[in-house]
């Protein structure tokens, strides 16, 4: 995995470690960047979207998104909330699974 080795330099990019985490690379590296990058300033809303496919690994960003749900931007907003949808341990109870 010549190409995992060379995507660990370049964690600072939210899509390099979500591709950490989908290609099984190093998951652990990647969920942990992850969600540290959605704590940092100037989050994109892309970053948010990348979470969400992290479905239940992204629980431990439960109490962020629900922060961020209320943001001022429509498009923090939608995302933080599709995020929080995607996995069964954050969803509102509610909710349909």
């Amino acid at each position: 995995m010549d190409a995992a080795r060379a995507l660990r330099d370049h964690v600072a990019e939210p899509t390099v470690v979500w591709a950490l985490w989908r290609t099984a690379a190093d998951p652990g590296l990647g969920i942990t960047a992850l969600t540290h990058h959605i704590t940092q300033p100037g989050l994109r809303p892309t970053t948010i979207a990348l979470l969400a496919d992290l479905e239940s690994h992204a629980a431990a960003c439960a109490d962020v998104l629900r922060t961020l749900t209320g943001s001022t931007d429509d498009w923090t907003r939608a995302e933080a909330a599709h995020a929080l949808c995607e996995s069964p341990a954050t969803r509102p109870s509610r909710w349909p699974s």
